[in-house]
């Protein structure tokens, strides 16, 4: 059979076609694998960067970050004022830096009220740099750029102390090769300046349980509490370090006393002696001033202690002693309470009224066991302050371990069902939570 010439070269036509189309074919697949060796190089740099960064243990580089306070600690009032302040001090402080720009105190000052919507002066940083000294490096400069034009004043600018690792060789630095001044950093500063802070209360702390009439000795570090006694919100505030100022000009004649001194023996007598009266009475007035002191609350004072003289009169000296070493030792124990043992304490304070709710209920309803549910509901609905559900199934569980023998929990199809034995005395069961209250109190937790 003979194939017509028109179909051959139809035929050697397409086949020409195809090897072209796989010759460009393998021409793509080239570009692609050579895309695909440069591709592999960018993530090989990555994780040769993630090894190093891994060679610095994550419980080394973030220990400062892993000490915490117990939550019971507060601060006063103006010591977490004063933290805020440090805080909104570093944020500003480093967008400033980090983009080269001075920061000057006039700056920080506007940026920090604008944030706190709070007063802040030269105080307050005086205050920030007595409690961490390497905070800041603040000096005195003139000649410094504002809105385009050299100033030819004084100011005080303000420049973070950032502590860098000579050995990591990640930190981020800025053009001129100073380092970064990153936000780990500032997490790391506002830790370190809380715990600063909580040092000099324990401090005060320390101080009060000192001259107490029984002194207490107890270790600043395994505190969960403030003695009950100290007044956390009086604890004096923070005396400011003292800040550069600029150097003083010529100086000036500002009272008659400077007059005299500077002109002595070129005045006419009777201006000599007039600008002496003047100094005299002036030093007199000042004098004045010195030797008035406030008596408001002595009488006061004097009344409040007549007050206690009369209530403890007719007591032995022995039994104040052994009252006082017990109100002592029950202090430091609460001092050193775990907050476990303490909120036992609380739920030990509670359970007298959930008793006699739970009993009357009982004996109204005249059923031998209750649906837990319908009991959690009618315990929630008459205590006497506010109460969740879930705190009263605690307590529920609570008495179940106290009272095994008043108390008990029946577990059928339906649910859990709550069962009393009515013929206790709610008295004996009062009695025994004292007692263990007691003991809770007491107990010193071990070291």
């Amino acid at each position: 059979m003979t194939v017509p010439s028109a179909a051959v070269t139809k035929i050697s036509a397409k086949c020409n076609d195809l090897s072209d189309r796989k010759a460009d074919t393998h021409k793509v697949d080239e570009k692609f694998e050579a895309a695909d060796e440069k591709s592999v190089s960018i993530p090989h740099v990555e994780t040769e960067t993630a090894e190093l960064k891994s060679t610095i243990p994550a419980y080394k580089r973030y220990k400062g970050l892993a000490a915490k306070i117990p939550a019971s600690l507060t601060l006063p009032s103006h010591y977490k004022l004063l933290k805020d302040m440090f805080s909104c001090c570093d944020m500003v402080v480093s967008l400033l830096y980090n983009r080269s720009e001075c920061c000057t105190f006039d700056k920080l000052k506007k940026a920090v009220q604008d944030m706190l919507r709070r007063k802040f002066e030269a105080k307050h940083l005086g205050q920030i740099k007595a409690v961490y000294p390497d905070s800041y490096e603040i000096q005195q400069e003139k000649g410094n750029v504002e809105n385009g034009q050299r100033s030819n004043d004084y100011q005080m600018t303000i420049q973070p102390i950032i502590h860098v690792d000579e050995n990591n060789r990640h930190v981020s630095k800025r053009k001129d090769g100073h380092p970064v001044f990153s936000s780990s950093e500032i997490s790391k500063r506002k830790e370190t300046f809380r715990m600063l802070l909580f040092d000099i209360v324990k401090d005060h702390h320390q101080s009060f349980l000192r001259s107490m009439k029984l002194p207490i000795e107890v270790d600043s570090s395994k505190l969960t509490r403030w003695h009950h006694d100290f007044l956390v919100e009086n604890v004096p505030d923070i005396e400011p370090a003292s800040l550069p100022v600029p150097p003083e000009p010529a100086s000036q004649l500002v009272t008659a006393r400077d007059v005299l001194d500077a002109a002595c023996g070129k005045l006419p007598s009777r201006i000599e002696k007039a600008l002496k009266n003047v100094a005299k009475a002036a030093e007199e007035g000042k004098q004045l001033q010195t030797t008035r002191k406030p008596c408001a609350n002595s009488s006061g004072g004097i009344h409040k202690s007549k007050q206690v003289l009369e209530t403890i009169r007719g007591l032995s000296s022995s039994l104040l002693e052994r009252i006082r070493a017990k109100e002592a030792l029950k202090a430091e124990a609460a001092m050193l309470r775990d907050p476990k043992t303490e909120n036992e304490i609380a739920m030990l304070e509670r359970l007298p009224g959930l008793i006699k709710i739970l009993r009357s209920h009982f004996i109204t309803e005249k059923k031998n066991a209750l649906h837990e549910d319908k009991v959690i509901v009618t315990l929630c609905d008459s205590y006497k302050s506010s109460i969740s559900q879930s705190s009263v199934e605690d307590h529920i569980v609570y008495m179940l371990q106290i009272f095994p023998n008043w108390i008990s929990r029946v577990l059928v199809s339906s649910g859990k069902f709550i069962k009393i034995n009515k013929s206790t005395e709610i008295s004996q069961l009062v009695q025994q939570i004292d007692e263990i209250k007691k003991k809770k109190q007491y107990v010193k937790p071990k070291c």
